[in-house]
């Protein structure tokens, strides 16, 4: 019954200033993975330690998400979302199929006026997912005059004059 020592008690319910997140690897293609690393400020320095992060895929299709590490198994858009009481930050991620190998002819012949689509297969790795997007651009460079023929983005050659081109 009698006061050996008083003491005050503080509560408080620090409120999270900042959250940081950052990736050890690039994750762009399938089969990439990573660790998800996190750092949250909160208004009371002591408490910066104990607050957890969750993290949280868009689409577990395209990113799996288990404990801090990740993983692209699928092509397609994703964010990595993490939480930590009210703040949210995220992660947008662009996953593709990476490319073992591309088949297509060697040679074409095309006369003056004639146009032909290009159809090369792409092969991915691991196989048959979605390819890229493929895009062409001339492997020499010249002035648009000496070239000898034309192509729009999905590929379509037409012939403008007698010549030879690499694409």
């Amino acid at each position: 019954s009698r006061v050996l020592q008083k003491v005050t008690i503080l509560v408080v319910d620090p409120e999270v200033e900042s959250l940081n997140i950052s990736l050890n690897k690039n994750l762009k293609y399938v089969g990439d993975e990573a660790q998800i690393s996190s750092f949250v400020e909160v208004d009371y320095e002591e408490f910066n330690h104990t607050y957890k992060v969750t993290y949280e895929s868009s689409n577990e299709n395209v990113l799996k998400i288990v404990g801090n590490k990740v993983k692209a198994i699928g092509v397609g858009r994703a964010t990595i979302y993490a939480k930590s009481k009210d703040k949210v930050e995220a992660i947008r991620l662009n996953i593709v199929a990476r490319v073992k190998n591309i088949e297509i002819d060697n040679n074409f012949e095309i006369s003056v006026g004639e146009a032909i689509k290009l159809n090369p297969k792409i092969i991915t790795s691991p196989r048959n997912l979605k390819s890229p997007k493929i895009s062409y651009k001339f492997s020499q460079s010249k002035l648009p005059v000496q070239r000898s023929v034309t192509f729009d983005d999905d590929g379509t050659i037409v012939g403008i004059r007698e010549g030879v081109e690499k694409i």
